[in-house]
């Protein structure tokens, strides 16, 4: 099998439970990793849509990007495979297809995290870290991601794919040029960002629309929509949204369970913060 130059390195953590989250998260940022080397297992194997196995030799790249997470819980809205793929595509147009992305996974669920992968036709190679040896290896806190250059020391920290300044970072480290991927930001106004679903039925789909309007000067661009659960899926219009236009952002939650219910969404965009809705309610049979 032909092997894509572009390749994904995800690291994960181990994460427990979504409920250490928070705390894991903030004692990975109280790491400052800025040049410091990371350590690869000796022996990895890659695959690609978990069925083909496949060589990747990264060690002569430039640069690589380098990604770490679990799978315990939240597979999906971990992961944002669809993201990293828009990111990757990205980031070969503008270096030709020279940075290699590895991913690393330490599973929970193999058969879940097969599921999710071949459901997004994620054909990129991964390593199935079944030991977590990399984490052992560099002590991660919490999922993380970093540009690595050559020697595999730190340039760059962060997730691009859900934080836009750092996404910008990247390229800017990448390319060498700092002024291509500053974006032009703008501002934004919402009706509702807490929603109270009430109660209802655990067979029963709630559809909730998001009316985000351009307040600002310049054109409204989401990037992405990252919610806290897999029963809930979101969807938006791509395209930029002129000033003093409004959009909407479609969230669609399937209940898994009973009980009480509470979920966050946090949308991603041209603007300097996170806009975050949240939604509760109670679930019964």
């Amino acid at each position: 099998m032909k092997l894509n130059k572009l390749t994904i390195l995800i690291l994960i953590p181990f994460l427990t439970t979504c409920k250490h989250e928070n705390k894991k998260e903030i004692d990975s940022m109280n790491v400052n990793w800025q040049g410091k080397e990371i350590f690869f297992p000796g022996e990895m194997t890659f695959t690609r849509l978990l069925t083909d196995t496949t060589l990747l030799d990264f060690s002569h790249a430039k640069m690589k990007i380098l990604i770490y997470a679990d799978t315990a819980d939240c597979m999906g809205c971990k992961l944002q495979l669809n993201e990293w793929k828009d990111f990757m595509a990205e980031v070969n147009s503008a270096t030709n297809d020279t940075i290699p992305f590895l991913f690393f996974l330490y599973p929970k669920d193999m058969e879940e995290m097969g599921y999710l992968i071949q459901s997004e036709n994620f054909d990129y190679p991964i390593c199935i870290d079944s030991n977590d040896c990399l984490n052992k290896l560099n002590h991660f806190f919490s999922d993380i991601s970093l540009l690595l250059d050559e020697n595999n020391h730190v340039v760059a920290e962060g997730n691009p794919v859900h934080n836009l300044d750092i996404k910008n970072l990247y390229l800017e480290k990448i390319t060498g040029n700092k002024n291509k991927f500053n974006s032009i930001k703008t501002t934004t106004e919402i009706d509702q960002s807490n929603f109270d679903l009430g109660t209802f039925k655990k067979t029963v789909i709630k559809e909730i629309p998001v009316k985000i309007r351009n307040v600002g000067n310049s054109p409204l661009v989401i990037f992405d929509v990252n919610t806290s659960c897999r029963c809930m899926v979101a969807s938006f219009d791509k395209q930029p949204i002129r000033a003093g236009d409004e959009t909407e952002v479609k969230l669609k939650i399937t209940p898994t369970e009973t009980g009480f219910l509470k979920k966050t969404a946090k949308i991603s965009a041209n603007i300097d913060k996170l806009i975050i809705v949240t939604f509760q309610g109670y679930v019964t049979d």
